[in-house]
């Protein structure tokens, strides 16, 4: 009988449909995720944290761009259209500040140190909300995060920097344009927006984030943060313009009520981004953990995502033999396999059921065989992967911890009944 554990049995291919029910798998986990990490509260103390920075940065690019070669009124004009790009009209509210500012004389190193010391406090913040996205493996020590939250504010200030001097380049470029490609404004302005704002939101992710990131998932988050933010905008100047009187009860701190919206709004989208980075990072948890105790597998979507974790195996077929090293458990979809001592019976695995985990658990040898005695589908999880699904989901670990103990349990009772 042949031994199958290298993982290559015969239903390794994944079936048609499996790009579509991996999609559908990774928006469901992120969505679940962005409820269980109650994100609606997080981007409330991001607004806040937002708020106070917004406007140290603005000052702190103005004053920069003064200090060197843009000092000058596109400058300032891509200065205000910056703004207006992190939150909606609030350029126009902040330039005549902004200009006066700026061109004061106690702006030297201490002061312009104080206002790079402003924004460190969204980066801190930011920092903290990913590494609840993303669950890493370790947790950085204090001197660490702090370097990280300056780290990630020179990333914050430099980026809006460089939004600056693109919007100096895109204007400059604009009004070179012949005339008969004028009505391709709008079009380049929006595509011009998006792609800054996704390679933003990219970079962004990329320092802030506790793990790296494969190229697709950083993609993804980054687009999807991209898109929600580029919804938000006419979806609040629509609701604004149906609703006008919204903020009222502030009377004269509506403006800033309704900045503090913006920036909470545009926060959501931002951590919903991470979750489907994450998401997509954790699919294979995602997945394996579907066909454990107390998961949701089943259904042609089961078999369109379950890929190269699936075994199909014909009746006669050896999973593993006594005594060889086991590094992977086995789920039991459809069929039976039995465990084997010698001649000896000791149980048969049929659906739902699982078998090989001690082994796995301890890195121990296999202490006995398991042949398939009806044609078997069988899901493998090796032991980095289970490690993963444990820290994720321990309630998936306490259900196997009581299975192994009814195991133990009736072993026991048989040994005293012979």
């Amino acid at each position: 009988m042949a031994e199958v554990s290298n993982g290559r049995g015969a239903g390794s291919a994944r079936p048609r449909g499996g790009g579509r029910a991996l999609v559908g798998l990774v928006l469901r986990e992120s969505a679940r995720s962005f409820l269980r990490n109650q994100h609606m509260d997080t981007a409330a103390m991001l607004s806040y944290y937002g708020f106070l920075s917004i406007v140290p940065l603005l000052l702190l690019v103005s004053v920069l761009s003064s200090r060197l070669v843009m000092a000058s009124e596109a400058a300032r004009e891509a200065i205000r259209a910056g703004a207006d790009e992190l939150i909606a009209g609030f350029g126009v509210v902040a330039l005549d500040q902004l200009r006066t500012l700026s061109q004061q004389r106690i702006w030297g190193v201490l002061g312009m140190l104080v206002l790079f010391w402003s924004v460190t406090p969204i980066a801190a913040g930011f920092r903290a909300s990913l590494t609840r996205v993303f669950q890493p493996d370790r947790i950085p020590g204090v001197l660490h995060a702090k370097l990280r939250d300056v780290l990630g504010a020179l990333t914050i200030v430099a980026m809006f920097f460089l939004l600056v001097a693109g919007r100096i380049l895109y204007g400059v470029l604009a009004r070179h344009l012949p005339g008969q490609v004028t009505f391709l404004t709008d079009v380049t302005q929006l595509a011009f927006s998006f792609t800054i704002s996704v390679a933003g939101l990219a970079f962004l992710f990329v320092v802030f984030a506790p793990t790296r990131l494969r190229a697709g998932e950083l993609f993804s988050g980054a687009v999807v943060s991209a898109v929600l933010l580029l919804v938000i905008r006419p979806a609040f100047a629509a609701f604004l313009r149906y609703n006008p009187d919204y903020g009222f009860a502030f009377g004269s701190l509506k403006a800033l009520f309704l900045t503090l919206t913006w920036i909470y709004f545009s926060f959501v989208a931002i951590l919903y981004g991470a979750e489907i980075m994450a998401a997509a990072r954790r699919r294979e948890i995602a997945l394996l953990t579907m066909f454990l105790p107390g998961g949701r597998a089943g259904g042609a979507a089961s078999d369109a995502l379950v890929g190269r974790f699936s075994r199909a195996l014909p009746a006669g077929e050896t999973v593993f033999h006594e005594g060889e090293p086991g590094h992977e458990m086995f789920i039991v979809r459809s069929g039976a396999v039995e465990m084997r001592r010698g001649e000896r019976v000791l149980a048969t695995m049929r659906a739902g059921e699982y078998f090989g985990e001690m082994s796995m658990l301890i890195d121990s040898p296999r202490t006995a065989t398991a042949v398939v005695v009806e044609d078997a589908k069988l899901i493998a999880i090796r032991r980095e992967s289970f490690d993963a699904i444990l820290r994720e989901n321990p309630a998936i670990g306490r259900s196997i911890l009581r299975e192994l103990a009814a195991r133990l349990k009736a072993a026991d009772e048989k040994l005293h009944r012979e």
